[in-house]
């Protein structure tokens, strides 16, 4: 890929894409204003503009920033290519729900597979012509140990979980286990007409679960837990008191999981 300086205002961003985070967005910036942009962005050249590939914060931040120009690497090569790069580029995302990393896995995985066909096609041609020998074809999933670092186990789950119907994965989605991969290939192994009420019962299951444990919680650590509060509080005590008064503590939950995620990636 050639390295080129264009326009900011130049580059498309595709529908569909998703929003960046704009705390992601606001840290990357305050980078750029320190040390520069260290990761071009990758874009393919059209008729009018350059279609974005990979760096939708990092032109994010630079439009922040008010700068009129970002380093962009062009990609040349063709739509399987591309969707590639945008794939494995979505991949380091820490935002991605299981289902939606496991979904882009298996696609880059497929794609692989159909580019190694175009490729090695010609080759076996001119290989059997010569030895009588044709190529054998690597694999996605091989090639995705070696180029992404995933597992072979994790990539053959990968594909298992994509599997899953439409009306599965949307009902993971409705109730909360689309970030779950041990439900999620639960349901892949029972037939496809099935999976969408086995992804509702075993959430339905997991709540009662759920409420069974939080109750035994209640009754037995209840004073444990304001011992340690207490003597964790400090002077901060009495505001302590006063805010788990009018907290939400779902969202609370909601953001200590996010920064969990975050500090993970």
């Amino acid at each position: 890929m050639k390295l080129d300086n264009i326009e900011v205002s130049a580059v498309i961003v595709p529908p569909g894409r998703r929003e960046p985070n704009m705390a992601r967005v606001r840290e990357i910036a305050e980078s750029i204003r320190r040390v520069g942009l260290l990761q071009p962005i990758v874009v393919r050249e059209q008729a009018h503009g350059y279609k974005l590939i990979a760096g939708r914060h990092r032109l994010a931040a630079v439009t922040l920033l008010e700068e009129p120009f970002i380093d962009a690497f062009l990609f040349k090569g063709d739509d399987i290519g591309q969707r590639l790069a945008e794939i494995t580029e979505n991949l380091h995302r820490a935002d991605l729900t299981a289902l939606e990393r496991d979904e882009q896995l298996a696609e880059w995985i497929r794609l692989t597979e159909a580019q190694q066909v175009q490729s090695f096609q010609s080759e076996t041609i001119e290989s059997k012509r010569v030895d009588g020998k044709g190529h054998r074809q690597e694999g996605g999933v091989n090639a995705a140990a070696r180029d992404l670092g995933v597992s072979k186990a994790d990539a053959h789950r990968a594909m298992k979980v994509s599997t899953l119907s439409e009306s599965a994965k949307q009902a993971a989605r409705d109730v909360g286990l689309d970030n779950n991969r041990t439900a999620l290939l639960k349901a892949a192994a029972v037939p496809v007409d099935r999976q969408a009420e086995a992804i509702r019962q075993e959430a339905e299951a997991r709540k009662k679960d759920n409420k069974a444990r939080n109750e035994i919680i209640r009754d037995d650590h209840t004073e444990e837990f304001a011992e340690w509060l207490y003597q964790h509080g400090g002077q901060e005590l009495p505001s302590l008191i006063s805010w788990l008064e009018v907290c939400k503590p779902k969202e609370v939950i909601e953001a200590l999981r996010r920064i969990s995620r975050g500090a993970a990636a």
